[in-house]
């Protein structure tokens, strides 16, 4: 897939591919039923298409040359963003076959991390393992050189990527090559925490194999328990960057640092085996899942994490609401961290994915009927980057108090018995994407979210689900 783009670095602006809206809320049309507050990032990053309070949102995340933070533009190209409390808006994503359209603009909203790999966009051409990235084991590909790659990947004055080929080497001279050994600082991990590697890859490969490792090692410097992958190659394309990721969790008591790096290995080149692959953007992150890409230059940089708030006064209402949200997520199913949707300030009202790594749990009032609550909606497995409809209904004094909606479909354990004391709001706010603390940010995004103020049948939502935007039939 090729792109065009200019190259200049571009913030996020409202409405990427506003043409391209459909659904949604029409004021005008009587056989809808009227949001109390709707936003579509198809429309808009910073505003609410419809809200009977104020309609601003408001993102607060510090940013700057040792803080940026990346998006994907409507044409496909990575860009690069170091102002502080703008939104950003994806229009694509990379997986393992390679880049994608959203059907609609996603509002980003993501947690703190650091990339500890030190030169991510390849603008030098060290090769040492403390910079970057190549050793070689045995016999050396006969092609190893750095190519410009910042028409897709515009995050940095220069970003290229390593072109490694093995293909016309002498009989004998096989050769192990390992890609990105970089080795992250000392006390920069410890035991328990999850380790995230990610790398692009393009390119081919016949015979041998090539899997993705982390490495353990103490302050010392000496190695432990080494991490590998199955084998990865399968899914090298030769006309797509695909995305690759490994996550672990470490085990050794003294570490204290990791080595990350692909390893190609069994490459015999007496019965023909040889690859022609290409590398860009290696990534290490202290916690689950992947996230955007942070580019580095010569150290570890952070980018901040999001928080994304609107009033609730008027917004909001307290006995008696439903909601409907379409979002989607960076990493599949089976990650243990909290990862929130929806939250307001205290008293808490509250939707979020649990440790199970399968449920989404919603309490109209934590803060004062904690026990009111669904805990198992969803409650299977999900992919990455796949549209996901999640809904509720809180009504306080008649049973079901709680309920909650799937993809349209009712689901999860109504509460027939817990009833909540209505939430009593003034001045506070709503949080999207994040707690109300402003942590526990989603990891992904979300495309649309809807709040009503009264019940919606199972009808309403299967119909909001199957059709663009949010749209609730009376």
């Amino acid at each position: 897939m090729s792109f065009t783009s200019d190259t200049r670095l571009k913030t996020p602006s409202s409405g990427i591919n506003k043409n391209n809206v459909s659904g949604g809320v029409s004021g005008g049309n009587k056989g809808l039923v009227g949001p109390t507050w709707y936003f579509d990032a198809n429309q808009s990053l910073t505003t609410a298409v419809k809200s009977k309070g104020s309609s601003a949102i408001t993102t607060t995340v510090s940013r700057g040359s040792s803080n940026p933070a990346t998006y994907i533009d409507s044409a496909g190209v990575m860009q690069v963003t170091t102002t502080s409390n703008v939104p950003r808006g994806d229009s694509f994503y990379y997986d393992l076959t390679g880049i994608h359209a959203w059907p609609n603009t996603l509002f980003k909203v993501e947690s703190q991390r650091t990339n500890y790999h030190i030169r991510s966009v390849m603008d030098t051409g060290s090769t040492t393992p403390d910079d970057h990235i190549l050793v070689f084991i045995g016999g050396s590909p006969d092609t190893t050189e750095l190519i410009d790659a910042t028409d897709v990947f515009n995050v940095a004055d220069t970003v290229r990527y390593w072109h490694l080929a093995y293909e016309n080497i002498a009989d004998g001279e096989d050769v192990t090559s390992q890609v990105g050994p970089t080795i992250t600082s000392i006390g920069s991990f410890s035991q328990n925490d999850y380790c995230t590697f990610s790398v692009r890859i393009k390119g081919t490969m016949t015979g041998g194999n090539a899997v993705m490792r982390t490495i353990e090692y103490d302050s010392l410097g000496v190695s432990g328990t080494i991490h590998s992958s199955s084998v990865i190659q399968s899914s090298f394309s030769n006309s797509e960057w695909s995305l690759f990721t490994y996550t672990v969790r470490l085990v050794d008591s003294d570490v204290s640092k990791v080595i990350v790096h692909i390893r190609l290995q069994d490459i015999d080149q007496s019965t023909g085996d040889s690859f022609n692959l290409n590398f860009v953007l290696f990534q290490i992150e202290k916690g689950q899942g992947v996230t955007s890409h942070i580019p580095t230059k010569g150290s570890s940089l952070t980018r901040n994490k999001e928080t994304h708030t609107f009033p609730v006064l008027n917004n909001r209402t307290a006995s008696l609401e439903s909601m409907i949200c379409k979002l989607a997520l960076n990493s599949p199913s089976g990650l243990t961290s909290v990862r929130w949707i929806s939250a307001t300030s205290a008293p808490v009202r509250r939707m979020n994915f649990n440790t199970q790594g399968t449920r989404v749990r919603i309490n109209p009032n934590f803060t004062d009927s904690a026990a009111s609550e669904t805990a198992d909606i969803i409650d299977e497995a999900f992919s990455a980057n796949v549209s996901l409809t999640i809904g509720y209904n809180f009504q306080s004094g008649k049973s079901p108090y709680t309920a909650g909606f799937y993809n349209g479909v009712a689901d999860g354990t109504n509460d027939t018995s817990d009833d909540f004391t209505p939430n009593v709001w003034s001045s506070d706010l709503s949080y999207i994407g994040s707690s109300n603390v402003g942590v526990g940010q989603l990891n992904g995004g979300i495309f649309q979210m809807a709040f009503y103020d009264r019940i919606l049948t199972a009808r309403q939502n299967l119909y909001a689900h199957n059709n663009s935007g949010i749209s609730v039939p009376v």
